[in-house]
């Protein structure tokens, strides 16, 4: 990165995120059937996506790590960033630990 550079990370509020969870969603697009099931083992959140597309069902799976606002604040740090602004949402609202959806980072080198 150059210097004076920004980098921005968006990332979940792992604590919004864990009271917050809605372990499942169902809803059709494009004629398909998308299931979304959602749930917390230890550190990570995990996604089953299944597709239903005229009786045929495709599956996948995500898992995301879940970092905590004081660890990424650490990782900031010892990259040698500085924050620049943050948020909790894609409106530009503040970050509040108990309520905010997003973290969103920008940082400076």
């Amino acid at each position: 990165m150059k210097p004076d550079g920004y980098f921005v990370i968006d990332y979940f509020n792992k604590d919004f995120l864990m009271k917050n969870l809605v372990p499942t969603t169902v809803f059709s697009e494009n004629g398909l059937k998308i299931t979304q099931n959602r749930s917390i083992e230890g550190i990570r959140i995990i996604k089953e996506i299944i597709i239903e597309n005229n009786g045929h069902n495709e599956q996948f799976y995500e898992s995301v790590r879940l970092f905590s606002y004081e660890e990424i604040l650490f990782f900031i740090k010892k990259a040698g960033f500085t924050i620049f602004k943050q948020y909790g949402d894609y409106f530009g609202n503040d970050y509040v630990i108990e309520t905010s959806p997003r973290l969103i980072i920008f940082v400076v080198k």
